[in-house]
């Protein structure tokens, strides 16, 4: 009986055994397909992140090249603006809202006498005649303040005074125009001197009133002083002359 016991338990040691070796092997396959997995996953994740570094980069140089090129387009712009308001024929001053003055170009050193460095951080008053400067600082102000005035409203020319260094007034023709950056409001003047322009017309009007010659006045002059004669003989009959 006893050998008979120890055949059987023989057997199930044995079928045990088998099993544990069964076992064993699955563990072993089920560990290589786990490691298996694992470095898929691992591979999937490098070339995913891959993936995503090489567009990451490729759009920073894209950007890298964008930026380079809109700067570039911008300093074109630049020297361009640079350029025109260098050449410009007319005095171009802007002044920021404290209206002191922040750009001063060659035009506006010739009109005003002042060299560019006497006048950046000057007030705009400097360069106009006492008697106007608290009016016109006060339209200015309020030109600035009002949301409801469009620049255009400001360009047209209108004739003023200007002051230069040495204390002399000119007529002048000026515009000004007003804009935004970043929040802030800038003025721009557009300054012509029409010195040479009120001689020639002072001159034509002269010539066309007097002779060249003598100096006395010709018969279109009598003429005009008739016209007016007339005129205020017509408008106050009690004055009228026998």
């Amino acid at each position: 009986m006893i050998h008979k016991y120890d055949k059987i338990l023989s057997l199930i040691d044995a079928n045990v055994a088998q099993e544990i070796g069964r076992l064993k092997s699955i563990q072993q396959s089920t560990n290589k397909y786990i490691l298996q997995l694992v470095l898929l996953v691992l591979s999937g994740i490098f070339v995913l992140f891959f993936v995503i570094y090489s567009r990451a980069k490729l759009r920073e140089s894209e950007l890298i090249k964008l930026v380079a090129e809109r700067t570039q387009d911008m300093k074109q712009v630049h020297v361009q603006m640079k350029s025109l308001i260098d050449n410009s024929s007319d005095a171009i001053v802007s002044i920021d809202s404290n209206q002191k003055i922040i750009l001063f170009n060659p035009a506006a050193e010739e009109t005003f006498q002042y060299k560019k460095e006497e006048a950046l951080g000057q007030p705009l008053n400097m360069l106009l005649p006492e008697d106007v400067r608290h009016s016109h600082s006060k339209h200015v102000k309020g030109f600035g303040e009002n949301k409801n005035v469009d620049a255009r409203l400001m360009e047209t020319r209108s004739e003023v005074k200007g002051k230069r260094k040495d204390g002399s007034l000119f007529d002048a023709e000026a515009s000004i125009s007003k804009s935004s950056i970043n929040g802030l409001i800038y003025f721009t003047a557009f300054v012509r001197d029409i010195t040479e322009r009120r001689k020639a017309e002072k001159e034509i009007r002269r010539l066309a009133m007097y002779d060249s010659l003598t100096g006395l006045a010709n018969r279109h002059h009598f003429e005009n002083i008739l016209k007016d004669a007339i005129a205020y003989t017509n408008r106050f009959p009690e004055n009228k002359i026998a």
